[in-house]
């Protein structure tokens, strides 16, 4: 049995479950800023809560009318329509802005139900949103998996794509020129990001990158140059520890994993990623020795964030498959008591690995309070009484035929510039691996999979 409905990103989650203080930018004006205040629900915040008929929404209209002057409605009430939100935001002199949105009923769950993009001349301008929808990541320019055969190819396809100015500065990797983005300031972290994953590869294709780079050349390509190689954009927005690969005519595939700033932290996802990279090369001896591990990534890789924790805990003993269907049953009606029966005796136990309680949270559940309790422990256990796991991930990512690049960018009046690349080959990751469930697993919600950390 698996239970595929739910699995929640911080994109998806939307303008209701938004924290105080989050800031809506005017896309006209960027001094005008609305802060996020409060969520309310009408007729209430129970699940499947709706008005019994048109007019007795209608009569509700008129009297939030009166109780949020000059509140914005974002859509239109139809016959269909028997239940509304209004959220609070506060603008700079401290004065309320109501904004409202019509539904046919309030769901047990509303994310994603009001998107971040649903305020009127405002977006949502927290770093994991602006990044979440750049369109500059390979996966938002390229067909996936289209074999290039070289970086003029590459370029010429983006321009289809991508602004002009965005496309001139990338264009001038051509003649192994540092990129310039002009007018650009503001997207610093989506060019050195995003479209770095794009820039990292070209300017490696066109011999621009040195150091450890030409280390690699060397050694995986046997003195052959870069642009002997074909490149592709694997498919995935999240596809994990490769960015794109470099294909030799003769040889193994190469991955290239762009990395920003300091680089981002990865899923547990990614360290399978490496698996994958192994055994495409014929090193399936190196991943024969660590037969758990490769067990407890592989649920992780292809469970969704909501059932891996349950497969694990039945693996390991610390849940059962009826405690798998009593959470999701919480989860999808919303409840925020635990049902009085022996049954969910269990489930209380699971929630009280987790302190806070929150239960008058937005989106508060029983059943996300239990997964996230539930995801505590698989970790703590696999952590503890798995001792090769920690061995078997760095191993993973170390014998990979895989090369880091962090990209570095400055910006000024004048736009963003590309200033440098950082290779790393071998790979070089050390110390311990952990699984971490605290940054993904809340008792309102499950935002990612399992995390890992060195």
């Amino acid at each position: 049995m698996r239970f595929h409905e739910f699995e929640l990103t911080e994109s998806s989650r939307g303008v209701l479950f938004r924290t105080p203080g989050d800031p809506f930018v005017s896309r006209a004006n960027p001094d005008d800023v609305l802060k996020f205040d409060q969520a309310q629900y009408f007729p209430s915040q129970d699940p499947n809560s709706q008005y019994t008929t048109i007019e007795e929404l209608n009569a509700a209209k008129i009297q939030a009318e009166k109780q949020f002057p000059k509140i914005v409605w974002v859509n239109k009430p139809t016959n269909s329509t028997l239940a509304f939100t209004v959220i609070t935001l506060i603008d700079a002199q401290q004065q309320k802005r109501y904004f409202g949105r019509f539904f046919s009923q309030i769901f047990a769950n509303m994310a994603g139900k009001w998107g971040n993009d649903g305020i009127p001349g405002y977006e949502l301008n927290i770093k994991s949103s602006k990044k979440s929808k750049s369109g500059l990541k390979p996966t938002d320019i390229f067909q996936l998996g289209k074999s290039f055969a070289s970086a003029g190819e590459i370029i010429e396809d983006a321009k289809t794509k991508l602004e002009p100015n965005l496309a001139a500065g990338l264009g001038m990797l051509l003649q192994k020129r540092m990129p310039v983005f002009s007018e650009e300031k503001e997207r610093l972290p989506a060019i050195r990001d995003d479209l770095g994953e794009t820039i990292s590869v070209v300017a490696l294709w066109q011999g621009m990158i040195g150091g450890d780079a030409e280390d690699a050349r060397k050694f995986l390509l046997k003195n052959q140059p870069w642009s002997s190689c074909s490149i592709t954009f694997p498919a995935g927005k999240n596809n994990g520890l490769v960015d794109s690969v470099l294909r030799p005519k003769k040889g193994v595939a190469i991955g290239i994993s762009a990395k920003g700033a300091a680089g981002a932290k990865a899923s547990a996802s990614n360290i399978y990623a490496g698996i994958q990279l192994l055994r495409s090369t014929g090193q399936e001896s190196v991943v024969d020795q660590y037969p758990e591990a490769v067990q407890i990534l592989e649920t992780i890789n292809t469970e969704s964030a909501i059932n891996g924790p349950f497969v694990l805990g039945i693996d390991y003993g610390l849940c059962t498959r009826d405690d798998w269907a009593l959470a999701i049953e919480a989860i999808k009606n919303g409840y925020k008591q635990v049902p009085n029966g022996p049954k969910w005796k269990n489930i209380t136990k699971l929630m009280s690995h987790i302190a806070s309680q929150k239960s008058n949270a937005p989106n508060y559940s029983v059943g996300y309070h239990a997964l996230a309790g539930l995801a505590k422990i698989v970790a703590d256990t696999v952590n503890s009484q798995a001792p090769k796991f920690s061995e078997a991930c760095i191993t993973f990512l170390n014998s990979s035929p895989l090369i880091q690049i962090h990209t570095d960018a400055k910006s000024d009046a004048n736009g963003v510039m590309i200033t440098g690349f950082r290779p790393i080959w071998p790979p070089q990751f050390k110390g311990q691996v952990k699984l971490n469930a605290g940054k993904s697993y809340y008792t309102t919600d499950a935002i990612n999979k399992f995390a890992f950390g060195f």
